[in-house]
Order: C-alpha cells, then structure tokens, then sequence
C-alpha cells in the first residue's frame, strides 16, 4: 500500500509522500493546480525509494528503478504510477480545500 497525504493551507497545496518523488510531480502539479502552489514533500511517512514518473521510469537507471531493488517491495512501480498519484493528488486537494 502506498500512501499519500494532502493539505491545503490557504493557497498552498501539500503533497505528502513516501520515498522521494522525482522533479517531474512538482513540475506537473504547479502546472495543473493553478491558483494552489504545490508543496511537493518526500521522505514523509518512511522512506524507501524514489517514486518515479513515467519519463524517469522509461529512463532507467537508479531513480527509475534501480534504487527500488532494496527497499522490501514487491517490485517496480508500474509505468501508470504517475497518473495514479497525480489522480489522488487532485481529489486530496479537493477533499482538503476550504469551500
């Protein structure tokens, strides 16, 4: 199970993940939310890998997928985990928003 955190704290929009996320979430999550400045935050909750997205994934290398092979996990992350985490993102920051 992986899981994710999110805030809202007036115009900022945290992101709380495990392991570390590659520039590519920031980057994308400034770019859609708008108005909310994202807050990109790894290393929260434990720490066990990187959390690739799809170009780091295809990549290779140590971020996108080397660094995975001691964290205890299953195996790599699927090459759709980027969608999946930027989808749950979203609905955090609504669910969190003040109305």
């Amino acid at each position: 199970m992986f899981r994710l955190s999110g805030r809202t704290l007036g115009l900022w929009a945290a992101f709380l993940s495990r392991g570390e996320p590659v520039v590519d979430y920031a980057l994308r999550l400034k770019k859609e939310l708008g108005a909310e400045k994202p807050w990109v935050a790894g290393h929260c909750n434990n720490v066990f890998a990187y959390l690739p997205s799809r170009r780091v994934s295809q990549e290779g290398g140590y971020e996108g997928g080397g660094a995975i092979v001691g964290a205890r996990l299953p195996g790599q992350f699927a090459p759709t985990v980027e969608e999946t985490i930027v989808r749950k993102v979203h609905e955090l920051v609504e669910r969190t928003r003040v109305k």
